[in-house]
């Protein structure tokens, strides 16, 4: 796929821009997408990106009166809430940068597994909490920014503070038991701050595959396998957003 910025490796890792055109070429180089669901969509952006790769686009947000794209509908609706679509509706669910913001995340992949067709994609972007830059974050200031400020005892605006943060673990976790198989992750640029703690990566590396190895279950040994190649790739290592690609499992 030409113009993505997309660089292939052994371990299913990509490194992949953010802007909405690129989520929208990502989406149109996976096979058998026709009918995409964007939610959150915003302002629009990467559904009007979507409907440019000629793909049938669904938008959904809490506040559709912003939505601005002409020609398409955004519904209003909840992602902590039950979607009002059928079974099996969609080929590809895009959420980009919401699932921190919601109250029931599980709930709201479970959705995502029921509206899917089954082999159906989920493509999603979130901060990424295991950047080597993050890390120290936690450690001096309690979040994954020196700049970190806590979120406020009264919601601002309904799905804008980040509430939920979810690390890879957490995220791969839930994925897993709804139903969800990751076929790549990516990050669309590396921070400064995770670049200049790059001689501690082999420091990190080896106490990973140090608590990994712990595990005694078997067929959770062979799932570390795949968590170790992503957790200590450069993308997760020094990405500022972690970007999940997940397959639908038949159940």
């Amino acid at each position: 796929m030409s113009g993505t910025s997309r660089s292939s490796s052994s371990s299913g890792v990509r490194r992949i821009k953010q802007a909405p055109e690129h989520f929208a070429a990502l989406a149109a180089s996976l096979p058998g997408v026709e009918t995409v669901l964007d939610a959150p969509a915003g302002r629009g952006e990467v559904a009007a990106a979507l409907q440019q790769q000629q793909l049938q686009v669904t938008a959904l947000d809490t506040r559709p009166e912003e939505f601005d794209v002409p020609g398409l509908r955004c519904w209003n609706s909840d992602l902590n809430r039950r979607l009002e679509f059928d079974d099996a509706s969609f080929d590809l669910v895009v959420c980009r940068d919401a699932i921190g913001r919601l109250e029931s995340h599980v709930n709201t992949l479970r959705e995502f597994h029921r509206l899917l067709k089954p082999g159906g994609w989920l493509l999603l972007s979130t901060p990424n909490l295991l950047s080597l830059g993050a890390r120290l974050s936690f450690c001096l200031v309690g979040g994954p920014r020196l700049a970190f400020r806590p979120p406020t005892d009264r919601a601002r605006r309904k799905g804008v503070d980040s509430i939920n943060p979810h690390d890879y673990f957490t995220l791969r976790a839930v994925l897993r038991r709804v139903g969800f198989r990751i076929d790549r992750v990516a990050t669309h640029a590396f921070g400064r701050s995770s670049l200049a703690l790059a001689p501690l990566a082999p420091l990190v590396a080896l106490t990973t595959r140090w608590a990994l190895a712990r595990e005694r279950e078997p067929l959770q040994r062979q799932a570390n396998a795949e968590i170790a190649k992503h957790v200590l790739s450069r993308e997760l290592l020094f990405g500022t957003q972690l970007l999940l690609l997940a397959r639908r499992e038949a159940r």
